[in-house]
């Protein structure tokens, strides 16, 4: 059974409620089916074209977590949560990356491939244009949309 009391809230309640988590209660846990949920959810993270250039780890390790919390300024947070995501933005984007995509759609929806081609050339004219500097921070921006909705999501 779920630690978490489920009623039925509107997004916009859910919002209203949301926080930032100052401590935990470390003996708590969010049930495996709620945190199913929200990792399902970061896999449906919007992002420009779709590309969803970011990774995001579950950190389970305790000794990986007192590591982290070090470099995290010794935030409690990052060890007496149940959970804890850390999100990664991609800065090794690459022609490669929007290929790959655009084989997986073409698979998912069936898009012919001229009309899959067209797109995958309009990303790359778009998004490999750009320079090292300009993709890491589009990255950067892809990985905060994923971190608003993990965070919507939580709430």
């Amino acid at each position: 059974m779920s630690n978490i009391i489920k009623t039925k809230i509107s997004p916009v309640e859910s919002l209203e409620w949301r926080y930032a988590t100052k401590k935990f209660d470390n003996t708590k846990r969010i049930s495996d089916s709620d945190f199913k949920e929200i990792l399902k959810t970061l896999q449906l993270a919007p992002s420009s074209y779709g590309l969803q250039p970011f990774e995001f780890w579950v950190i389970e390790d305790e000794t990986l977590r007192a590591e982290l919390k070090e470099r995290a300024f010794n935030q409690p947070q990052v060890t007496d949560a149940s959970h804890l995501i850390l999100f990664l933005s991609r800065t090794d984007f690459a022609e490669t990356d929007i290929d790959k995509f655009i084989e997986l759609s073409q698979e998912v929806r069936d898009i012919p491939n001229e009309q899959a081609q067209q797109y995958a050339e309009m990303m790359k004219g778009a998004v490999l244009s750009k320079s090292t500097r300009d993709i890491e921070e589009w990255t950067s921006l892809q990985t905060y949309l994923a971190i608003g909705q993990t965070l919507k999501v939580a709430a």
